[in-house]
């Protein structure tokens, strides 16, 4: 008897199973997923997405095991602030229905950025004998070889000023080397290279702008001049009147923008130039762009502000090689430069230092109210920014420190160029070139 109970249970077990299985059991599948957009050295972006269902779209997310917010949403950007530098965090998120966690997302660990060092060596050195001597822009190669340019001017054996100025200058890492270079313009004339801005790509492939563009082997005494710009003589200018080259930024000598005065841009494809509509006929201060992974294209950001129409500050943003966009300046205030360590967040310099990381543009606390002419940084927490009365700030990612403060209404800095090891700043002082050099 006992013997065919236990047979009979099995048969129950079995029929149960196979009743189970004949109906189907849908397997379990995930709802509810988060990502880390950006991670900062106090906050970070924290990307929560819920499945498109029919399902409740609460959810709860969780930092270290305390909830810190409450949602009905399927697809939101959280900013999770007041953290500490290079500390790890752990966020979960929990999908509800009522108070009913129904699934939940895998945990996400990050790790915050810790902040940089403000503690810098400086070498402050001056260049040329007088004459209004002035450096306009600066590039870094390694930690010994840099070029500055602008215009140099220096005394002969009788005391007299040369008659043609020095345009680069070279650091080898322990002083400045002065060079003349020379650019054959469409009459055939040599003409004495003054340039505005300077782009490396490497020690035999070095970039200028100035009125035109030209390029440098690095050992000639000659450049391979592109006359991009209109006067008189030249056969096939691709800009008009007023347009002159200022700033150079590109990924390589086959992607090379130039941006310059009366709304100026050009893009060069190693090849030919071809003019880009820029929408704007005030002066293109500056320029600065990145690789953009996702689109596989380069995104340039030019910084416009016209002295004389208040109207007139923007920020424009290069997509392509033939489109011209634009970012939401809603400060009023004056945009001289922009920099971004890749594409987000975006900084600028000028009437006030600024950021946007949400979509809204936040104005940081430099610790001295002075125009600032030019923003660098590796990245988002190891920036300078340089301006007037020799000022030259470093954020760490948490706070600004002045490093330099110079109150004579003389020294103005507009070149800087930032590397891992080094910051090479340079400006004027009245009649002298100024070049400051911070070593970390």
């Amino acid at each position: 008897m006992r013997f065919q109970t236990i047979i009979i249970s099995v048969i129950l077990i079995l029929f149960a199973l196979t009743a189970c299985r004949d109906k189907g059991t849908e397997p379990y599948v995930k709802s509810i997923w988060l990502s880390a957009e950006d991670i900062d050295v106090t906050d970070a972006s924290i990307h929560v997405i819920l499945s498109n269902d029919n399902k409740p779209s609460s959810f709860s997310l969780k930092l270290n095991g305390k909830t810190i917010l409450s949602a009905n949403t399927r697809d939101t950007l959280i900013f999770s602030d007041s953290l500490l530098p290079k500390h790890t965090y752990t966020y979960k998120a929990y999908r509800l229905d009522g108070a009913i966690v129904f699934d939940s997302s895998d945990a996400l660990t990050i790790i915050t950025m810790d902040t940089t060092s403000h503690n810098f060596i400086w070498e402050i050195d001056t260049l040329g004998d007088g004459n209004a001597s002035v450096l306009y822009d600066v590039a870094i190669i390694n930690d010994t070889l840099a070029y500055a340019v602008g215009e140099i001017y220096k005394k002969d054996s009788t005391g007299n000023f040369e008659t043609e100025p020095y345009g680069v200058a070279k650091w080898n890492g322990k002083r400045w080397e002065l060079i003349r270079l020379y650019a054959v313009a469409p009459q055939g004339y040599n003409s004495v290279l003054i340039p505005k801005g300077v782009f490396i790509f490497s020690e035999s492939n070095i970039w200028f702008a100035g009125g035109g563009v030209f390029k440098w082997d690095g050992s000639s005494q000659y450049v391979t001049p592109y006359w991009i710009n209109t006067f008189p003589g030249n056969p096939n200018p691709i800009w008009t009147t007023g347009q002159y080259a200022q700033k150079l930024w590109g990924i390589s000598t086959n992607n090379l923008y130039v941006v310059g005065t009366s709304g100026g841009i050009a893009h060069f494809n190693g090849t030919s130039w071809q003019k880009l509509e820029s929408g704007t006929t005030t002066d293109i201060m500056d320029a600065w762009g990145i690789f953009n992974p996702t689109t596989n294209r380069t995104e340039v950001y030019c910084a416009v502000t016209s002295f004389w129409t208040p109207q007139d500050k923007k920020i424009l943003k290069i997509v392509s090689s033939s489109t011209v966009d634009s970012v939401a300046w809603t400060t009023g205030r004056d945009v001289v430069s922009v920099w971004t360590p890749n594409g987000f967040p975006l900084f600028t310099a000028g009437d006030g230092v600024f950021e946007n990381r949400t979509g809204n543009w936040r104005e940081m606390n430099v610790g001295a109210n002075i125009y600032t002419e030019r923003i660098r940084g590796n990245s988002r927490n190891d920036i300078v920014v340089i301006g007037g009365f020799g000022l030259i700030a470093h954020y760490n990612g948490l706070s600004w420190r002045v490093i330099q403060l110079n109150m004579s209404s003389t020294v103005g800095y507009p070149g800087l160029a930032v590397s891992d090891r080094l910051v090479v700043v340079v400006g004027g002082d009245v009649s002298r070139a100024i070049v400051a050099i911070g070593k970390r």
